[in-house]
């Protein structure tokens, strides 16, 4: 049990903003009921009927929001629709995505059939195999996929890249238009538009595909390393006496810190899991995967602070230490490694289980002196 109450304290500040879960096969919020606090709903189908005075978060196979949502709203299922108004942002990924309600702030959504027939008050991004428009936009509309529709006015600029492009008879666009279509848009003669229109060709699809893939990879790897880089920077200058402490601790006993990292990440999520599977023990079951994700993350940061400050001694013959030299070091060539197959995986994998062993380790002494 102490070692449980060790493993929590890492991530108990996850929990100190108030909100409420539901998670079940049907999760029903009544008409009659009202959330004064974020909304958290996850099942196979999810119904917000009532009132929710924040955030509202859901994920599941059908999501239906027919209440008031005062806050955010963030959807990510297999079919949603929304019915009620949401007076902020609304951010849904979804299979067959349905806008009936009102946005009081911008609208992002992804989605394989795309449909907008709820006013919004701002921007609108969407992105889907078919986009359709039918509700007045008063902000900028972004949009793109196969095919984009505009069925209504558009209070600001359009930009719009397809593969087809429609604009009915009651389409107005008080801004400009600037699309790119395999093809010139398909304008129908009530249509309007008061700025510039700029047509581009679009360019093989394939070739923009891969170009933005390696493009986004690219992007990726380098947000990654940084991340990876300021994270432990962060750690290793603001809690340098603790990461010396760990070091001390991974040198004095790297096999048995190890081997308690290792079962730990093995341990942990079998018992959240077996804990979810009891429904009775669902809230811990979550907390441990939450826990889980929590600890490898802070791992990934502790990793090369060890690597650097253990290869900076194996260069230089001196005692290892903890600077922004090491960390740099040590974050970069960690970082580098995951590219070598192999030898480079098992090296990342051995720090970064070091590095949770000697983390717990801390906790598990300081636990033993207060005890």
């Amino acid at each position: 049990m102490v070692r449980l109450a060790i493993l929590l304290s890492f991530i108990a500040p996850l929990y100190a903003a108030a909100f409420e879960m539901r998670a079940s096969d049907q999760v029903s919020l009544l008409a009659s009921e009202t959330i004064v606090d974020d909304l958290y709903a996850a099942g196979g189908a999810v119904s917000q009927l009532g009132t929710v005075r924040g955030d509202f978060f859901a994920t599941g196979g059908q999501v239906l929001s027919q209440g008031l949502v005062t806050g955010d709203m963030f959807i990510a299922a297999g079919g949603v629709t929304t019915v009620g108004t949401t007076t902020d942002d609304v951010r849904i990924v979804g299979g067959n995505v349905t806008i009936h309600g009102a946005v009081g702030g911008d609208l992002l959504v992804f989605g394989g059939h795309v449909l907008v027939s709820g006013p919004v008050a701002g921007d609108v991004v969407a992105y889907g195999g078919t986009v359709r428009i039918d509700t007045p936009i008063r902000g900028d509309v972004y949009a793109g996929g196969g095919t984009v529709e505009l069925n209504s006015s558009v209070g600001g600029d359009a930009r719009i890249d397809a593969e087809k492009l429609i604009l009915s008879d009651s389409a107005s666009l008080a801004g400009a238009l600037r699309y790119s279509a395999i093809s010139a848009m398909q304008k129908a003669a009530g249509a309007t538009i008061a700025g510039e229109v700029t047509f581009t060709p679009r360019p093989n699809v394939r070739e923009a595909a891969a170009q933005g893939f390696i493009a986004f990879l690219s992007v990726w790897f380098v947000l990654k390393f940084l991340m990876l880089l300021v994270g432990s920077l962060v750690i290793s200058y603001f809690f340098n006496s603790y990461a010396v402490d760990l070091i001390g601790r991974a040198k004095a006993r790297p096999v048995q810190e190890f081997a308690l990292g290792l079962a730990t990440m093995i341990v942990l999520p079998v018992i959240s899991i077996i804990l979810i599977v009891s429904i009775i023990g669902l809230p811990l079951g979550l907390l441990g995967i939450l826990g889980f994700l929590g600890l490898g993350v802070f791992a990934h940061l502790i990793g090369p602070i060890l690597f650097g400050s253990f290869l900076y001694s194996w260069i230089s013959g001196n005692a290892p230490k903890v600077t922004w030299k090491t960390t740099t070091l040590g974050a970069t060539i960690f970082y580098l490694i995951w590219f070598v197959p192999i030898v480079g995986w098992l090296a990342r994998a051995f720090f970064i289980f070091l590095a949770l062993g000697v983390a717990i380790s801390f906790k598990w002494d300081i636990a033993r002196k207060w005890h």
